[in-house]
């Protein structure tokens, strides 16, 4: 797969601060891979969505950052949008409270596990588990707080679930795009011994593979200004650049002339530059 990602990572010092991308390379992922660290990041890489066909929320993510828990109450329609009418696709790990209107935001309700269980089998039952072998979730990492009820939501395709029916990881078609959500045991890429194991890697190849064949993802098209548009920026740049030439240099008639001659170069640039954004509209 080579479908550009964004990552939820969070701030340096978190959890799984710088864990995710070394992640994903060493599984070998090929595409365009957008860290999200910062608010200035998540409003960048927010703001042109979009472009991005696969979203992967990293474990804890939510927990330890707070500028990502506003970000997913304030935007929560715009997620549900970005997924059903773009073709995004989420993969998180949901495992903290934190995570907890993330699920809600696709009808996911939360139940509990005995917690007197230690450990719970593991066994996939779906295609969308097929290469998947037999594992265990332990309760005390979590799994009482990520069990899904039912009935689930009618987006809800394939689940693995544990031999007692509770499913655990979910997946299924939502508009346009995807869903996987999911306990940390698959879903987290910041264990250092996961990438780089065979059944690990093998889940998550099985998993690009289905996002593949399944997302109605299209990369947007590339953006282009009309000719008013670059107009408007060219008159702005050289305004800004005579004004500050001006303050520094003016009024000494050497470099006054020099000046000027590199003004005539530059409106034969606009010009040009004019031109092409004429054509290509």
């Amino acid at each position: 797969m080579e479908k550009p990602i964004l990552v939820l990572e969070g701030a340096p010092g978190t959890y799984s601060a710088g864990k995710v991308e070394a992640a994903l390379n060493q599984m070998g992922y090929k595409g365009e891979i957008f860290i999200v660290r910062s608010e200035e990041d998540l409003n960048k890489a927010w703001a042109k969505r979009n472009k991005y066909a696969i979203m992967l929320i990293a474990y804890h993510a939510f927990r330890d950052n707070a500028f990502l828990r506003d970000w997913l109450a304030a935007t929560s329609e715009e997620i549900k949008s970005w997924v059903y009418d773009i073709g995004g696709t989420i993969i998180a790990c949901t495992k903290d409270a934190e995570d907890d209107p993330l699920s809600a935001l696709f009808g996911l309700t939360k139940i509990s596990v005995p917690p007197e269980v230690d450990e719970i089998p593991l066994t996939p039952n779906t295609p969308f588990a097929a290469g998947v072998p037999e594992g265990k979730l332990s309760s005390s990492g979590g799994f009482c707080t990520f069990a899904y009820s039912e009935p689930l939501p009618n987006w809800v395709q394939y689940v693995v679930a544990t031999k007692d029916g509770y499913p655990a990881i979910v997946a299924g078609k939502y508009g346009k795009g995807c869903l996987i959500l999911g306990p940390a045991e698959w879903t987290d890429t910041t264990d250092a011994y996961k990438p780089g194991t065979e059944d690990w890697d093998a889940f998550w190849a099985n998993l690009f593979d289905w996002i593949d064949e399944t997302s109605e993802w299209v990369p947007p098209p590339p953006e282009v200004y009309t000719k008013e548009e670059v107009d408007r920026l060219i008159e702005e740049a050289i305004n800004r650049a005579v004004e500050i030439a001006l303050s520094s240099i003016w009024p000494t008639p050497t470099i006054a002339v020099a000046f000027g001659l590199f003004g005539v170069i530059i409106g034969i640039i606009a010009v040009a530059i004019s031109a092409i954004a004429l054509r290509r509209r």
